[in-house]
């Protein structure tokens, strides 16, 4: 039906799949993914471009919400008493590689984040949900980032090998200075990109 050869049409398939464009099911053929939306103005993702000025663009996919009832890190930022939920998402810098990302914050005080439609929370910018929408805005943002092997529920997100080791970052926002909003761990594949970090928290108004 084409004047391409099988071969030329299963490679492009293969880096139509490998873009995140394509999703191939055995037995049932190969269709179109749902158009990938990108996070405007990122704040914790921000890799540097090859002009060495502007940042790679990212794509955000939310995969899991639930409640949290058991004691981690995030302990230390909400105590025991809170009412924890996890929102689990999936972030695509520029089809290049894939970071995994697991945000922890209490259901109450950021409920519209866990009242929105799960479609709605892809390409979310949470930082500007919680300003605008929860009415509470961020004054504090601190990273902690480090070398660390993945565990395995990273690693299937983000397509590396079992055990694979990266960059493994954690940020803690607060409103005020007592008040911690919300807690995150990033797992971020091995590349070879710069990773930004603003100087300060950008107006959201």
């Amino acid at each position: 039906m084409t004047p391409f050869s099988l071969g030329t049409v299963q490679r492009a398939l293969r880096d139509l799949t490998d873009r995140g464009l394509v999703v191939r099911q055995h037995g049932l053929g190969s269709f179109v993914t749902e158009r990938q939306r990108e996070l405007e103005n990122p704040w914790h993702c921000r890799f540097v471009a090859d002009d060495s000025d502007s940042v790679l663009p990212i794509y955000s996919h939310a995969v899991q919400r639930m409640t949290v009832h058991e004691r981690g890190p995030w302990t230390r930022w909400f105590g025991t008493q809170r009412d924890l939920m996890r929102l689990d998402r999936i972030i695509d810098v520029n089809h290049e590689f894939k970071i995994f990302s697991r945000f922890y914050a209490d259901r109450a005080l950021l409920r519209r984040l866990w009242d929105m439609p799960m479609e709605r929370l892809h390409g979310a910018n949470f930082k500007q949900v919680i300003a605008r929408q929860c009415q509470l805005p961020i004054t504090d943002i601190v990273h902690m980032v480090q070398m660390a092997a993945f565990d395995e529920e990273a690693c299937r997100a983000i397509d590396v090998p079992a055990g694979t080791a990266g960059l493994f970052m954690q940020a803690v926002a607060h409103a005020g200075r007592a008040l911690s909003v919300y807690y995150q761990e990033f797992f971020i594949a091995p590349n070879a990109r710069a990773l930004q970090f603003p100087e300060h928290t950008p107006s959201t108004h």
